[in-house]
């Protein structure tokens, strides 16, 4: 969604008048909802009027970058030694497109990792997916609630009583 109204005074030169959008130059398809215009095609055309006459069209476009989708969040709750081998990014979350994954990261801006293993104390990791452009880049936190391997202690050589192992 768009608000195409943050264009008004651009288009208007800053004059006062109404302007009207549309989705093409025939005047049959006007926007009815310019602040919240649902995109339908990457060019509108827009028009002013002055209270007695439209001006000429003028119609641009929009270079839209599709922003990355990553939903379906899994926690990760395994047991793990002390590092844990982070699991492949397709078991936690579904990620559209899947070449949009950058990696794991340990914060959401994106700066400690990509990472493939963390200790077994790490609660939160995040998935990052990036688009063409960076201002519709994704950070997803995925909670970890990683559980330590019980610990089991070799007996010695000889248990006592009967003798050795």
């Amino acid at each position: 969604m768009i608000d195409l109204t943050i264009y008004d005074a651009l288009i208007d030169g800053s004059n006062g008048n109404d302007v009207f959008y549309f989705e093409s130059e025939d005047l049959a398809d006007e926007i009815p909802d310019p602040a919240n215009w649902m995109i339908n095609a990457n060019d509108v055309c827009a028009a002013t009027f002055n209270g007695d006459c439209y001006s000429d069209f003028v119609c641009f476009g929009f270079d839209l970058a599709q922003q990355p989708i990553v939903n379906n969040i899994i926690p990760i709750m395994e047991c793990s030694d002390d590092i844990f081998v982070l699991p492949l990014a397709g078991t936690v979350a579904d990620i559209t497109p899947l070449s949009s994954f950058v990696g794991f990261f340990l914060d959401a801006a994106g700066t400690d990792g990509p990472l493939t293993t963390v200790p077994n104390t790490t609660t939160e990791i995040f998935i990052i997916a990036e688009a063409d452009s960076p201002c519709t880049n994704v950070s997803v936190a995925v909670p970890l609630e990683l559980t330590p391997n019980p610990i089991i202690n070799q007996p010695s050589d000889q248990l006592g009583g009967c003798g050795s192992i």
